[in-house]
This record gives structure tokens, sequence and C-alpha cells, in this order.
């Protein structure tokens, strides 16, 4: 494997044009060969003050001018230790969050709009809601017609994605794992493993496919693949290249996540890509994957409604923030100490909103 690696990182100097996907493909071969512990507490709040200590000093974030003045680029520099937290995008919500606590909103709302530019063309995950954050914001601050130029800036930019990564996603994909598979000049490719799939995607997941069906020990890859760069539409699973007596594809793992056990029909990755195209998990766990889709698609459902309506929700939110401030100093005895605790009480009409209605009422105050 340490010569696979060398050999990688040879053709990295060599081709600056598979950079890119020379440092993915790195990283992955990195991740079969090493995994590293996790961090203690104490070592990732250490490793989160060295990001933060490297950030401050490479970018301005807490001035108009700096903040305007960062790049809009994939490939900023950043702190050559750490994961996602030390991204400038990343780290630039984080401090649209400080700007915000402590009232500088305008230098918020700057933040986030770099933010959203820069990650509109990583496109590495991020969701729609992490995106309308900004408008939000503008919403709160009163800019309401730059929050609805902005949403529709963002709802053009995702369509019908969920998340960035799904933005013109399928040919993408498709190309990425060809092009892996090219580098390592293997016609294999195994696919990824997630629990509670979907009984379609729990025949394929973990098995290892050929991509031109001529491998005499493992299965064509499904056609659904140059269609989708998955197995639906939608589908969250990916495909990775494999060397055969190389790559370990951590079969214990696979089976777990499966429900299976290791035995003679299923002793190794050949077996277990061989066997039949069946959801063969136990009944208890497609029931549990049955039930996980369902809640995820309900709470998916709440999102998008949130999403569709965003404006409005965070006007009448405003709305219902200044009259709790006008309760909360006219009645303080008899209105409830949080924000969170009156919105309760209106959205539930209970006795005491009605009484608290009544005195508003007496003092002026029509709710």
């Amino acid at each position: 494997m340490g010569k696979i690696l060398n050999f990688f990182r040879r053709k990295k100097r060599d081709n600056k044009s598979s950079k890119h996907l020379l440092n993915e493909v790195e990283r992955y071969l990195d991740s079969l060969t090493h995994t590293p512990p996790p961090l203690s507490n104490e070592e990732y709040a250490e490793m989160r003050r060295k990001q933060v200590e490297w950030l401050e000093s490479h970018y301005n974030f807490n001035t108009a001018k700096g903040i305007q003045s960062i790049p809009v680029s994939k490939y900023l520099e950043r702190p050559p230790f750490g994961g996602v937290t030390g991204d400038v995008d990343y780290y630039l919500r984080f401090k649209a969050k400080e700007h915000e606590a402590v009232g500088n909103l305008d230098l918020a709302i700057l933040c986030l709009k770099k933010s959203n530019e820069i990650r509109a063309l990583r496109k590495i995950g991020y969701r729609k809601s992490d995106y309308l954050e900004l408008v939000r914001l503008l919403v709160r601050v009163g800019r309401v017609e730059e929050a609805q130029k902005e949403k529709a800036k963002i709802d053009a930019f995702f369509g019908n994605a969920s998340k960035d990564v799904e933005i013109g996603h399928t040919s993408s994909k498709i190309q990425r794992v060809l092009k892996q598979a090219e580098l390592f000049n293997t016609d294999l490719v195994i696919m990824s493993v997630h629990g509670c799939s979907c009984p379609e995607c729990a025949k394929h997941q973990g098995r290892v496919f050929s991509l031109s069906g001529k491998s005499k020990i493992f299965p064509k890859i499904p056609d659904a693949f140059y269609a989708y760069g998955a197995i639906h539409e939608g589908c969250r699973h990916t495909f990775y290249a494999y060397i055969h007596g190389v790559t370990n594809p951590n079969l214990e793992y696979t089976l777990s996540i499966q429900g299976l056990k290791k035995s003679k029909k299923i002793k190794d990755i050949v077996a277990f890509s061989n066997r039949p195209f069946i959801d063969d998990r136990p009944p208890e766990l497609i029931k549990q994957a049955e039930e996980y889709r369902a809640k995820n698609a309900a709470a998916e459902a709440r999102q998008r409604e949130y999403e569709n309506n965003i404006i409005e929700i965070e006007l009448e939110r405003v709305k219902n923030q200044q009259l709790y401030k006008t309760l909360k100093s006219a009645l303080p005895e008899v209105c409830p100490k949080s924000f969170n605790g009156f919105m309760r009480m209106k959205k539930q009409n209970t006795k005491n909103y009605q009484k608290l209605k009544m005195l508003a009422k007496e003092k002026g105050i029509e709710i």
C-alpha cells in the first residue's frame, strides 16, 4: 500500500490538472491504511484553538473590508491540520454567529454572504437550510427585499436538491468514480455501506462490482450507476475504486450493518458480492430501517415547509418578538420569563395566554 501511496504522490506533482482528484485518491488510500484514534475533548479543544489562531492570523473576519477581501475560491488556504472546522467557509459561519450575538449584524450578514459564495463553488454537502441562514438574518434586521432576492438566488441554485453536493451531481459523480478507477488502473469499484438503507440499496451495498462486466469473480455494476451515479435517484451511496488483494473491504463492518454473520457462504468479499441480489437483512432491521426513513421523510417535509416559507415565518417571528418585548415591559408579573415560553402558551392558547390577552387589552395592547 505504501508503494501505491508514493506512486500517487509522485503523480500529483507531475500532473497539476489532476491535483484535486489525486488529493481525494490520496486521502482515500490513507484512510485504508491509517485510522487515527479519536481526539479527547481536551485534544479537540486544543486543535480548534490552533485552527482559530491560524485562520485569524491569515484572514480578517472582523471588518467589512476584511471580510469582503476574502477570495471566493474552491481552494482557499486553510490550517494544515484538523477537519472541516478549519475551512474558511465554515469559520465564516462561526464568525457570523459571533457577530450576531454581540449585535454586529452587518458583519454577520457579510460573513454569511461570503460563506454562501464559497460554498456554492465547493459543493461539498451543505444543506439548503445552511445557505438560508443569510435570508433569516436579513429578515431579522428588516432588509426584507434583499432577503427575497437572496432567497430567489438560493432557490434557483438548489432547484430540487436539498444539499449543494447534489447539484449537477449525477454526471460529476459518475465521472469521479470512473476517473478514480482509471487512476488506480482498475475495473473494480466497491459500494459504500449505510445503516437504515432502502430495500433496493440493501441488495447492493458493500459489494464489489466490475465496471465493464468482464471480471471473472465480481458481478457487473448495475445499469442504474450510469443513470444516477448510484442505485436510484436521490441515492446517497457512492462507489470507490477497488484493488482486489490490496484494498481492505472491512467485511465485518458491512456484515454488521446488514445484520449478517460470516459463514461458509459469506466467507470473503468475493462470496459476499456474489450472493443473491435480495434484501437479506433480518426482519427487525428491515422494520427499523422503514421506521427511520418514515421519520426522516416527515422531518424533511417540515424542513421544506420552513424553507419554502422562511420569509413569512421569520417576519411573524420578528413580530412576535416585538410583541413579547412589549408585554414583558408592561406586564412582567404575568408574562412568561422566556420568548419560547410565550410562543408555547400562544400556540396552545392556554388559559394563562387568554388572561395575558385580557390584561394587555386593558393597557391598550392588542394581541
